[in-house]
């Protein structure tokens, strides 16, 4: 599983240079307009789905400073990295 998850984070962190790239890059207007609206139809999913997993696991997991915004970057991959988190000793 952890293989798993690394392995999401480094598809996440491909896509998200994809991105950044495509923001830098010379392109139609058009595109540029296409690759703002996927940006930020991915951020409002992250975004819920961050919403959701604070609400639902609030008690059961130990929040450390970083974890609100592992999810809203990498998604389902950064909700299974806390769920498969150790708890504290």
């Amino acid at each position: 599983m952890n293989l798993a998850i690394w392995a999401g984070r480094c598809v996440f962190a491909v896509i998200w240079l994809i991105i950044i790239a495509g923001l830098l890059m010379p392109m139609a207007a058009n595109s540029k307009w296409l690759l703002v609206f996927l940006l930020v139809v991915l951020l409002i999913m992250h975004g819920l789905l961050l919403g959701i997993f604070v609400a639902v696991y609030r008690q059961q997991i130990t929040w450390r400073r970083g974890d609100y915004w592992q999810i809203l970057l990498f998604g389902i991959i950064g909700w299974l990295a806390l769920l498969r988190r150790p708890p504290p000793a």
